[in-house]
């Protein structure tokens, strides 16, 4: 179980595991409580709509970006990156959220390899809208840190443009691959090509860039962010 790689180091933007036990073939494990994940926030306070949402979203862009640096600081790459997996931190109320700035912990660990480059993963059961194009075609795949940051731009676009539905739509309602991505890459193809000047902006385009090497890491889009 990925979490118990976390479970002698303090974990301020991994959710934490208190134990753990095997039943059979089932293993169970209490973790701690967390808020509501950022998709679900999103949408129930209308984010999408709001005035001030390229500020909420930079906000949401920065703990989201300390959270995955951290994980990728403990050679970790966790494959599935998306909003349904940052939920949002408790106070010590453990009632109220952070979210001024956020604060973001990151859960889901299914398909998280340990290592930073070239590291042999299954990559079939990840959420397809968010692969990039170096792991679409194949079920195995050797990985780097690159995919969560390809992944992280995703979102981030998503948050930014009101996509989010969109993509949930386009990962589960078509058929063919090759028309999911034909859709998602024209899109993406048309945001390279028309640039706003805006700083979430820049970072969007280096995380999608299709050449792994030239995306960026985590704590490069942290500095930028800060």
């Amino acid at each position: 179980m990925m979490l118990q790689h976390f479970a002698n180091h303090g974990n301020q933007f991994v959710v934490n595991m208190y134990g753990s036990q095997k039943h059979r073939r089932k293993m169970f494990a209490v973790l701690e409580l967390g808020g509501p994940n950022l998709y679900d926030y999103y949408v129930n306070q209308e984010i999408y709509s709001s005035e001030n949402k390229y500020e909420i979203v930079a906000n949401i862009a920065r703990a989201a970006a300390i959270a995955l640096n951290e994980l990728h600081q403990r050679a970790v790459i966790h494959l599935d990156i998306k909003a349904e997996n940052f939920v949002i931190a408790l106070q010590e109320d453990q009632r109220t959220l952070k979210v001024d700035p956020f604060s973001f912990k990151l859960i889901d660990f299914n398909t998280s390899v340990l290592g930073t480059d070239h590291v042999k993963a299954n990559t079939a059961s990840i959420t397809k809208i968010i692969k990039a194009p170096e792991i679409r075609k194949k079920s195995k795949n050797h990985v780097n840190q690159k995919v969560d940051v390809w992944a992280f731009g995703i979102m981030i676009y998503g948050l930014l443009y009101s996509k989010l539905n969109e993509f949930n739509e386009l990962n589960v309602n078509v058929m063919s691959d090759k028309n999911r991505y034909s859709r998602l890459d024209s899109e993406l193809n048309y945001y390279r090509s028309n640039p706003s000047n805006t700083n979430l902006d820049i970072i969007i385009n280096w995380c999608i860039q299709e050449n792994p090497d030239q995306r960026p890491s985590m704590y490069d889009i942290l500095y930028h962010l800060n």
